[in-house]
């Protein structure tokens, strides 16, 4: 019984004809992808939260639609 190699590699077709072959990230740069995103919202969440502070009520209405924007855009 011999064991065959695993095939990682995804063919796509796009809508000009042409066939493209992929290969899916591997969970350390998908770790590393996330966790860069999960950085930049969180800087720029605090920047906004310092400035809300100091801005009173429409600071916070620009956070909240700063929330609303990051987590649902």
């Amino acid at each position: 019984m011999t064991g065959d190699v695993l095939d990682t590699i995804v063919e796509a077709e796009t809508p000009e004809g042409i066939m493209l072959q992929l290969r899916p990230a591997g969970l350390a740069s998908r770790f590393c992808a996330f966790s860069l995103d999960l950085l930049i919202r969180l800087s720029l969440l605090y920047a906004v939260a310092i400035a809300a502070v100091v801005m009173g009520g429409i600071g916070v209405a620009i956070w909240f639609i700063l929330i609303f924007a990051l987590e649902w855009l």
